[in-house]
């Protein structure tokens, strides 16, 4: 997990580098604040566990440019995820993380882009829940459309890659996070 953080933090650090040798004429970065819905499970290598359910996420975002149409957004999000059963014993499972994921949005029009990177999650909740794993990482596919005004709408789905259930035993199925976010953002756009 150790070599996955590092490489993680070593490409942040290293596109954070190169976007101090754009034009000077470019804002240097924006900042802003999202927040929307979650609609979240746990899927598997043998199926989905119960179904999917609605939460919410909301966090901070920094726009760094790379170029006139690339840039790199770190994110610090709160995020409800998780599922829940339905039938004889229904009941709704609320895993809270702390996720800090790092995409690459390419501009594909006006105020529209496409976002991917990598995401790492913290499972803040694990006292309240036995069995899962402390650390969470996937990958962030998403689109956006920003207005001039800063106002901007996404919509995202995070694809777990860990297995986020601990076993003693081989018996147990993999786990991994599904989760579909639309989120409402404002964008402070920085003045030079």
């Amino acid at each position: 997990m150790r070599q996955y953080l590092s490489g993680f933090f070593l490409c942040l650090a290293v596109s954070l580098a190169a976007a101090q040798e754009r034009e000077a004429t470019r804002r240097p970065f924006d900042f802003g604040l999202k927040g929307g819905l979650n609609i979240s499970s746990l899927g598997g290598n043998d199926s989905q566990i119960g179904s999917a359910k609605a939460g919410f996420h909301a966090g901070a975002y920094l726009i760094t440019f790379l170029s006139e149409r690339v840039s790199l957004q770190p994110e610090l999000v709160y995020s409800q995820q998780g599922f829940q059963l339905t039938g004889q014993f229904p009941a709704r499972f609320n895993h809270n993380y702390l996720n800090l994921p790092i995409l690459f949005r390419i501009e594909v029009g006006p105020g529209a882009t496409v976002q991917l990177g990598p995401q790492v999650g913290y499972f803040l909740n694990r006292d309240d829940f036995g069995g899962y794993k402390q650390i969470d990482f996937g990958l962030a596919l998403g689109v956006g459309y920003a207005l001039e005004n800063g106002l901007n709408l996404t919509a995202r789905y995070n694809l777990g890659f860990a297995n986020v259930t601990e076993s003693i035993s081989n018996q147990v199925p993999s786990r991994t996070n599904r989760v579909f976010q639309l989120s409402l953002g404002y964008t402070f756009h920085k003045m030079d």
